[in-house]
Parts: C-alpha cells; structure tokens; sequence
C-alpha cells in the first residue's frame, strides 16, 4: 500500500508552505455540500491536478453514502455522522454522496489536495 502520508505532514516547509498529505495547504479546496436523496457530485467541479480528497459527515445525526455516479443507499460506502474518508483519486475520477431522504439536509464537508 502507498503511504500518502510523508514523515513530514505539518511542519512548515522552508519555502512557508505546510504539508497536509503530501500537498501544500494552499494547494486545497474545501467545499461544503447539503445532501439529501439525490446523489451530488462531491465536489461539482474537481481541483484541477487533484491527488485525494477527504469527504467528512458533519452532519449530527444523519448518514450518508459515498460511491459512483449510480450510488444509493443500499450499495453506497456508509458515512456515519462525524465519519471521514480518504480517497486517493484524480481529477477525472468522480465520488458521489447521498443521504437517506428527501427530508434530510445531511452536512457534508469535502477537501481536496493536489
């Protein structure tokens, strides 16, 4: 397995940059998603160049499921609330999430690293 994370993650480097999974923090995107019953691109448009990207449920209560564009309920990767996943993936590659209903606003929190 590759280790994506180097032995010197958050020290600044001599240039003043800090290292978060290999990639300069000025190198992110955050973007914040409300997730309900219908399957959002997470994010809608990708870091150009993008490496990973982290997708954390903030949501208090609610699940949420992360996968491929046909991704739902019952074949998605679960997310408990405060639950986070790392992705290694590029650019052209696509991660999706939904929740559980229409009712449900889930809090979803996606960084991406390039």
């Amino acid at each position: 397995m590759r280790n994506f994370w180097g032995g010197n993650e958050g020290t600044r480097q001599s240039d003043g940059r800090i290292l978060v999974g290999g990639v300069a923090l000025s190198d992110t995107l955050s973007t914040n998603l409300v997730v309900n019953n219908v399957a959002l691109l997470a994010p809608t448009t990708a870091l150009k160049n993008r490496k990973w990207v982290f997708i954390l449920n903030a949501d208090d209560a609610d699940f949420v499921y992360i996968g491929g564009a046909t991704v739902s309920t019952t074949n998605g990767f679960t997310l408990y609330p405060h639950q986070a996943a790392f992705i290694p993936i590029s650019d052209d590659a696509a991660v999706y999430v939904i929740s559980t209903g229409a009712a449900v606003n889930a809090d979803v929190r996606v960084l991406e690293g390039a």
